[in-house]
């Protein structure tokens, strides 16, 4: 196992799944993002026609509105993008 890693074995209607620390941080900081369903749909729909070129995402505001969380949460939703 890599230094940092934290493997877990999660057990889901009889299937077995071996699932990371960071990976359960993911899934649970994406159940606490909640009221920006009109941004998430956006860059969603932004990375699914973008994903083969690379694009600059402005993203701007007054601090302490969630500027560095929703980023956050873009990383996230760009990481499942790419898989599909």
């Amino acid at each position: 196992m890599a230094k940092g890693k934290f493997d877990m074995i999660e057990e889901h209607n009889d299937q077995i799944e071996q699932v990371t620390l960071g990976d359960r941080i993911k899934r649970m900081e994406s159940r606490f993002f909640v009221g920006r369903e009109q941004e998430k749909s956006l860059f969603i729909s932004f990375a699914r026609k973008n994903h083969h070129h690379e694009r600059i995402l402005n993203i701007y505001g007054t601090g302490g509105i969630g500027k560095s969380f929703l980023l956050d949460e873009y990383r996230r939703l760009a990481e499942h993008v790419q898989k599909f």
